[in-house]
């Protein structure tokens, strides 16, 4: 029975219908409650069996789905939840609008991405699947048209959460218990053991890399050679990619579940890896070429005596936008470029709070100010966490303030420059992700024990603490496995700054 022109809850008037599936329908209505009557979005879910057993269990599902929503909504790139209510056993939630397009108007058959534009889709993806993960979330239903394009500012907005779905799918056995009917996901991005009902975060990782390469091969996921004996996805003949990338997305579509990025943050620190690498050369090539143009204008001029020297420095600061420049004398000429960034000597935010309570010896506080100070600083307090290519631009000055004051309070145990020495210590690179090592680092500043990585609050909050345990980078996770902001990274910067 279709919704259309019916008031639910005497606020939500129903326009049109937008959607519909085996799992609900979707439609179009108006808020008559607020000025302007905004549009939004409601989702109407029905389970087949509408027995007491079933509907006392879609009941429960629906309130922890409706919390989980109403959390991750909070993020402003997942719809924002208004309301959820149960009707006579019908079950409603009412969503944020999205003005925009899905994926699969961008993602035409045929039509082949270069390999930049890829990355920077699955970039953008993993970056909100990571805040998805660590609310300890399996998303489950990821594919182009759950994937939207915010008209607005051309984010990427994760909809259609699979878990919700599953109040559709239950049913009482011959024996009187409840069971899924249904596998949650959609074919060709479901790996196996999904298909199973035995989702993990790393089933999301096969749907995100499936995208990646139907964006480069500009085929569907069922025109996908595979091989006949081990099932393996044969597209690099359909693509023209890097060996790099073609490295991850293999990893990404692992058949075997241990075989893949265990979740969102490893997946992304490894393409953040690779746009790093790409960044580099570029700034590389930059450099060179900005120092042969400034060679051959510096050639005519007089270079016997300091004034020269004075000049062509306010003349390379000029042209470059006030790059640090330092002049010394090669085959004829006063030149080269040390830095290619110039950080700010002001610092970006106060740090009175931060410095009190660890005067209190109040580490906990402490920490949770931490993060509110990156993440100004970072100028990404909207997004909740920081991406490689904001923790190249922090502030030097910032980040030299926040390790001070924690070593200056911890009397030398905590701070950013502790954490990098561990972290070399225990032979992790900087700017790449090494798992194993990465793990000796966790083990080494109590982040993880017994091979498990800790929820934050299992953290030692006193005297007792391992060195280099504070601060910590991910408060509002659950789970230590993943971080706000890429660690091997922030200590490359780190090592930038000289910490």
């Amino acid at each position: 029975m279709t919704l259309i022109g019916r008031t639910l809850l005497s606020r939500y008037q129903v326009t049109q219908q937008i959607g519909t599936g085996g799992f609900g329908d979707t439609y179009l209505a108006v808020d008559l409650a607020l000025p302007g009557q905004p549009q939004c979005v409601v989702k109407h879910l029905s389970p087949k069996d509408t027995s007491p057993q079933v509907l006392t269990v879609a009941q429960r599902l629906f309130d922890q789905e409706a919390q989980l929503l109403h959390r991750l909504g909070e993020h402003s790139q997942i719809p924002r939840l208004y309301a959820h209510f149960n009707d006579q056993g019908e079950f409603y939630f009412v969503q944020e609008l999205i003005e925009g397009k899905d994926l699969s108007h961008e993602l035409q058959p045929g039509q082949q991405w270069s390999e930049e534009k890829t990355v920077k889709l699955l970039s953008d993806i993993l970056e909100v699947l990571v805040v998805v993960h660590q609310e300890n979330v399996i998303h489950r239903d990821l594919k182009p048209t759950n994937i939207m394009r915010r008209n607005s500012d051309e984010k990427i907005i994760l909809i259609d959460f699979g878990a919700v779905k599953e109040i559709q799918g239950i049913e009482v056995n011959a024996q009187g218990q409840t069971h899924l009917t249904v596998s949650i996901g959609s074919p060709g991005y479901m790996p196996s053991e999904q298909a199973q009902g035995r989702p993990k975060f790393a089933s999301d990782i096969y749907a995100v890399g499936i995208i990646g390469i139907q964006a480069l091969t500009g085929l569907k996921p069922s025109q996908f050679p595979r091989d006949q004996k081990t099932d393996e996805i044969l597209w690099r003949n359909h693509a023209n990619v890097s060996d790099e990338l073609a490295e991850i997305l293999n990893k990404m579509v692992q058949e075997r579940l241990s075989d893949r990025y265990s979740n969102a943050s490893e997946a992304l620190t490894s393409l953040t890896s690779l746009l790093t690498q790409s960044n580099n050369f570029s700034t590389a090539n930059t450099h060179r070429l900005t120092t042969v143009n400034i060679s051959q204008s510096a050639a005519t001029t007089p270079i016997s005596t300091p004034p020269f020297r004075q000049s062509v420095t306010q003349s390379i600061k000029s042209s470059l936008g006030g790059i640090i420049t330092v002049i010394f004398f090669v085959g004829g000429v006063y030149i080269t470029l040390e830095n290619l960034r110039s950080p700010s000597n002001s610092l970006k935010t106060d740090y009175t709070e931060l410095q009190n309570l660890l005067s209190q010896k109040q580490w906990k506080e402490a920490d949770i100010e931490t993060e509110k100070v990156m993440l100004k600083i970072a100028n990404r307090e909207a997004e909740g966490w920081i991406d490689a290519n904001a923790i190249e631009s922090l502030s030097c000055a910032d980040l030299r303030e926040l390790d001070q004051v924690w070593m200056k309070y911890s009397e030398g145990k905590f701070g950013l420059s502790i954490q990098k020495e561990i972290y070399l210590e225990t032979g992790n690179p900087l700017g790449k992700f090494q798992e194993s090592s990465y793990h000796k680092f966790g083990d080494r500043i109590g982040w993880r024990k017994n091979g498990d990585w800790l929820e934050y609050s299992d953290l030692t909050f006193d005297e007792n603490a391992l060195r280099g345990q504070f601060p910590t980078c991910k408060n509002a996770a659950q789970k230590f496995s993943g971080c706000r902001w890429p660690l091997y990274w922030l200590f490359a910067r780190a090592e930038t700054c000289q910490l």
